[in-house]
């Protein structure tokens, strides 16, 4: 909410008169009003011959206003245990679990699947982000990420 506050000032003259005056001025909460979006498309990854796989990344754009560092995490589906979700505030030099970011110095940062499991069926699954401010109660925004999954094999025949 709004705080309000009350600014006084008292002058005494050489006269011993007392001068006083007083204002009010009201400071508004800060608000935090950001977007997260998908800027690139679907993550994919391949699966060859049953290995765990990794999937490409996607980039993801923050921009507007936020109140303090905004968190960003994943949820990977159930189907696929063992994978996880890695975040990337420097172009892809370092990943982590989770990211946390001042919008306002980085506007975007990347999203990859690791350790998909070679077991995963050929198809697509979505990949629940969330963003979240440090501001009081927190601004959520929420934003589902395609990861498209498909499999290779090779067969060994002889002539």
């Amino acid at each position: 909410s709004d705080t309000t506050y009350k600014i006084a000032c008292h002058k005494e003259s050489n006269y011993n008169e007392r001068v006083t005056d007083s204002t009010t001025v009201t400071v508004a909460a800060p608000v935090s009003d950001f977007t997260f979006t998908n800027s690139t498309g679907d993550m994919t990854a391949t699966i060859v011959e049953g290995l765990s796989a990794n999937s490409s990344f996607v980039d993801l754009a923050l921009s507007g206003t936020a109140i303090g560092n905004v968190s960003i995490s994943g949820i990977v589906p159930f189907i696929l245990s063992g994978a996880k979700a890695q975040f990337s505030s420097d172009n892809g030099v370092t990943w982590n679990d989770a990211l946390s970011v001042d919008i306002s110095a980085i506007s975007q940062v990347k999203v990859k699947v690791i350790n998909i499991p070679g077991t995963t069926a050929t198809g697509a699954y979505n990949m629940a982000l969330t963003a979240k401010d440090s501001g009081v109660g927190g601004v959520t925004r929420k934003l589902n990420v395609p990861l498209k999954v498909k499999k290779v094999s090779s067969e060994w025949e002889e002539f």
